[in-house]
């Protein structure tokens, strides 16, 4: 006598289900990690241009105005004056920002609807008020972007409806 062999309709269902139940905890994971790796390539970038900024302090007594004035060489994007007169890098490919300012230099991740993800900024070192002072937003509308700034530590330092931010000294 020959027997069938195939799956119940019950055996599908129960690999169904445990399929979207591992789907449901990896999906979140997968959002933090890509959040990470998108925050671990603007730090360096504005650490960079950061350490320019004092290099050029040093020399000048005062911080640069433009990227022209820095000894840095920044791969791709261009530079250009934005909205409130500060001088900024863009990499269209990656909709990364980093803008230069009188107290910080700040990365900006956006969104391809150019919303801001994350921000990532750093103090200058003869900032009166917070001398080298790190801090990561994480905009609240984005999954793992709040996460990837909370795995570099510190505190949070202000909690609003669009964003946390955390000081990570």
């Amino acid at each position: 006598m020959k027997r069938k062999q195939a799956f119940t309709l019950i055996e599908l269902l129960v690999v169904v289900l445990i399929i979207g139940i591992l789907a449901a905890i990896a999906l979140p994971q997968y959002q933090v990690a890509v959040m990470k790796s998108r925050l671990a390539t603007l730090m360096p970038l504005v650490r960079a241009v950061k350490d320019a900024q004092e290099v050029y302090y040093l020399a000048n007594n005062k911080y640069a105005t433009s990227f022209e004035e820095l000894d840095l060489s920044i791969p791709g994007g261009q530079e250009q004056v934005d909205e409130t007169d500060n001088f900024v890098y863009r990499d269209v490919t990656n909709n990364i920002r980093v803008r230069i300012e009188t107290r910080k230099t700040e990365g900006i991740l956006r969104s391809s609807s150019g919303e801001a993800i994350l921000k990532y900024q750093i103090y200058y070192a003869h900032d009166a008020q917070y001398p080298n002072y790190q801090v990561c937003w994480g905009g609240k509308a984005f999954n793992g972007a709040i996460q990837a700034c909370k795995s570099y530590g510190g505190s949070v330092r202000y909690d609003t409806d669009e964003y946390t931010s955390f000081n990570i000294n």
